[in-house]
């Protein structure tokens, strides 16, 4: 219902995930066009989206709202349960989050913010951190 800021779809083709200014991660089925929103606490804007080379996991990163600029978030889901599985807050504050990206064998997660910075994260160390 907002404006859509990343678009992607899993390496299968068979999802298109979303995300949005109204904060907002929508997974389609593009066969059946059904579509699930994930259950986020997020506080920020969408702003960046990645599937990992399988496919299992989605990454998501958050453009963050005054007056919570401490609030920008890196987030993986788990695209089969719609759960988050793993929550870093990366970057400076006020810093937006502007690209996510896993590497080609999946094992690490880069991000890229609007401090000039780029993050790696190793994608085998999931935990929830929430």
């Amino acid at each position: 219902t907002s404006t859509i800021t990343s678009v992607v779809f899993s390496p299968d083709g068979t999802l298109l995930a979303s995300g949005s200014h109204d904060k907002r991660i929508k997974l389609t089925n593009v066969a059946t066009r059904r579509s699930v929103d994930l259950p986020t606490e997020r506080s920020g804007y969408i702003h960046a989206l990645a599937f990992s080379p399988d496919g299992t996991l989605l990454a998501s990163g958050e453009w963050p709202i005054a007056p919570r600029w401490r609030d920008r978030q890196l987030r993986v889901w788990d695209v089969t349960s719609y759960q988050c599985i793993a929550t870093w807050t990366t970057h400076e504050p006020a810093t937006a989050m502007l690209t996510v990206a896993f590497s080609p064998d999946g094992t690490l997660l880069a991000s890229g913010a609007s401090d000039g910075k780029i993050h790696l994260w190793s994608v085998s160390s999931l935990t929830n951190e929430q």
